[in-house]
């Protein structure tokens, strides 16, 4: 699978043509010079594939105005299980393109993805992780975040794939262990105070300071109405987000050691328990987990509705009649095995 590393512009149908393997640092270099950009990944090193079919993937910087990744996608190269190659889109098995929106690896490897293309130019700044589409560095608008105090700065006039290698540098390859974990709630300001104060204070996350050399990254991620209205005015997707303003929480934990692996898991998992238990008493809790971000046993299907997870099902069945990835491939959130 390594080999389909494609990417070619067509600018006749403003699509970008960019195989399964691909990473998202070369994807947005394509581009650069064709004054285009894709809703993509945040982070250079991630891959194609994964990040689109993690289950309604790829939360990007377009997002708010164009939606998830997998909601971008044109039109799906796929490579069934007994060898055929189909084209999946909105017109010809539109039931597959659905379930590849959504579906983790339950399905068949993507050789490639033809992606919708998004207008852009140099007229991007960073500042303090904030975008903003004009040619301007000292905007008055950032002010009030100007004076808090930061370890870094690097805003500057730059492109789209210049803003995403030299601002969102990520940690991830710099220790070997690492676990995701995430819940979803409604808008609530105080409560998110009190999600920090109780995650940061907890006995679990003190532990981190006797392991060695141990982080963890607490991150919301706020998910507008329009973000999800943009996937389902796009064929819609399994997850079915509910169109009202929410916010994602990540837990991100990285660890050196195997011989940590019991601490650290217990630093991941309890905080988040009790948090996730404090919106459900609050009324805040939403039943989604956004798989990108999500923990090997976090049972992330059972949080799809009934009627997703029968359709996902029927799917499987008409493409992998032997369920032929559900058993040899390793990993993912999984289906039942039906035969």
């Amino acid at each position: 699978m390594s080999a389909f590393n494609e990417i070619r512009y067509i600018p006749r149908d403003q699509v970008a043509v960019v195989g399964g393997s691909a990473h998202w640092r070369d994807v947005d270099s394509a581009l650069t010079p064709h004054n285009v950009t894709v809703v993509g990944g945040r982070l250079k090193d991630i891959g194609v594939g994964g990040l689109i079919l993690g289950g309604a993937g790829g939360l990007s910087w377009l997002s708010d105005k164009r939606g998830l990744a997998c909601d971008n996608v044109a039109d799906f190269e796929v490579i069934l299980a007994n060898g055929s190659v189909l084209y999946a889109n909105e017109s010809n098995n539109s039931d597959l393109f659905w379930a590849l929106k959504g579906d983790g690896n339950d399905f068949d490897p993507n050789a490639n993805v033809m992606i919708q293309t998004a207008s852009t130019n140099t007229s991007l700044g960073v500042l303090l992780n904030l975008v903003y589409l004009e040619p301007v560095v000292d905007l008055p608008a950032f002010n009030a975040f100007e004076g808090i105090p930061f370890l870094m700065e690097t805003s500057s006039l730059c492109s789209f794939a210049d803003m995403v290698d030299v601002a969102f540098t990520p940690d991830i390859n710099l220790l070997p262990r690492w676990d995701f974990r995430t819940t979803t709630f409604t808008l609530d300001p105080a409560f998110y105070l009190h999600i920090y104060d109780m995650i940061s204070s907890s006995s679990e996350v003190k532990e981190l300071s006797n392991i060695t050399s141990g982080t963890l990254v607490f991150n919301m991620q706020p998910i507008s109405p329009a973000l999800v209205n943009a996937g389902a005015l796009r064929g819609g997707n399994p997850p079915a987000l509910k169109e009202i303003p929410q916010m994602w929480l990540e837990l991100s934990t990285g660890w050196w050691s195997e011989q940590d692996d019991a601490v650290v898991y217990d630093v991941s998992r309890k905080p988040m328990k009790r948090a996730e238990g404090l919106s459900r008493k609050r009324g805040l809790y939403i039943d989604y987990k956004f798989m990108n971000n999500a923990s090997g046993d976090q049972d992330l299907l059972l949080h799809y509705s009934a009627k997703s997870v029968a359709r996902l099902k029927n799917v499987q069945k008409k493409y992998d009649t032997h369920a032929v990835f559900q058993t040899l491939v390793k990993g993912g959130f999984k289906l039942p095995v039906t035969l």
